[in-house]
């Protein structure tokens, strides 16, 4: 009885010796080692009107249009495609999947180049925010700072992170951004098929889509059809989607309410304000006060600006600082 409880002990001071410790102190060093500069990244400051669409958008300070959407403002279709697109596993693996390295890895051995990367999200998170050559060693890198993504972040987060700062072309960073850009509105105003769209894009972001719309929509397709076949969605719902055309078009991003966009901009430190300006009643103004210019600009008046407020609540509801910006 001595020997065997004696046995235990040793077996139990071995584990912790060989497995326990050495685990506990790998973990630590991903505590210690900090995090990169760039997993904070400069965004764009943001303007809204009182309903909570844009206004006015501003370049981020690395002249980059990178818009901080929360998480839970993003549609939930357009993470589905996400998922489906390039992390299918990504609510299971530790921040790296084997199983797609080692098919990597056999792909480059077989045709001699890098046919697909084998990343996960969070891996591809490590890429972006520090950018490397494309070696075996910069794959090490980006899978050790993964682990570590996975050990200080929930999955939610790292989601959030690399739906904020996946590139989308040019100087889009993020998905927010990539709407406004590629179909003038925001998220909450797109159909499944434009979603899937977006999602096609950050794969290959040096690619001009405007001129290889054929490309583009076999991605798009190929997704839906991903979808479909994992339950996702429907059939008639498919059917009806791939009938859509690829609508993307450059935008220009928002500028209205300049003048007082630009008074949140200059006194305050946030990056995002919401205003009390009613986006109809704004409009209506500004054309009242341009027909009026109109009138008037004969008689010698060069200029004009409106501030239309609710007496009972003191809220501005519109503001127009001059004619013209």
């Amino acid at each position: 009885m001595w020997r065997l409880s004696r046995f235990k002990k040793v077996l139990k001071n071995k584990l912790l010796f060989y497995f326990l410790y050495p685990l506990l102190s790998i973990i630590l060093i991903f505590y210690v080692v900090p995090l990169p500069r760039s997993i904070d990244p400069p965004y764009s400051k943001v303007i809204k009107f009182r309903n909570g669409n844009i206004a006015r958008v501003y370049l981020a300070d690395d002249e980059q249009w990178r818009i901080n959407e929360n998480f839970k403002n993003i549609p939930k279709m357009l993470k589905v495609c996400f998922i489906e697109k390039e992390d299918k596993y990504f609510y299971l693996h530790p921040g790296f999947n084997p199983v797609s390295l080692l098919k990597a890895a056999f792909r480059y051995v077989k045709y001699g180049k890098v046919i697909n990367g084998g990343s996960t999200i969070t891996m591809q998170i490590a890429r972006i925010l520090e950018p490397k050559k494309r070696t075996v060693l910069s794959k090490i890198l980006e899978i050790l700072r993964a682990i570590q993504y996975e050990l200080r972040f929930s999955k939610r987060k790292i989601f959030e992170i690399y739906l904020n700062n996946a590139p989308f072309g040019r100087n889009i960073v993020g998905v927010e951004s990539a709407s406004l850009f590629y179909y003038g509105c925001s998220l909450d105003e797109l159909e499944l098929y434009q979603l899937a769209t977006l999602a096609s894009l950050p794969q290959s972001p040096g690619i001009n889509y405007f001129n290889r719309r054929d490309l583009l929509l076999k991605k798009r397709n190929d997704l839906l059809n991903k979808l479909c076949k994992h339950r996702k969605i429907s059939k008639d719902v498919l059917k009806r989607e791939l009938a859509n055309p690829i609508d993307i078009t450059p935008h220009r991003f928002p500028k209205k309410i300049p003048h007082l966009s630009d008074y949140f901009i200059l006194n305050g430190t946030k990056n995002e304000y919401i205003t009390t300006v009613d986006a109809d009643i704004q409009g209506y103004v500004s054309k009242k006060l341009y027909s009026y210019w109109e009138e008037l600009r004969t008689k010698g008046i060069s200029n004009g600006s409106v501030v239309l407020m609710d007496n009972k609540t003191g809220e501005v509801l519109a503001i127009c600082g001059s004619i013209d910006y």
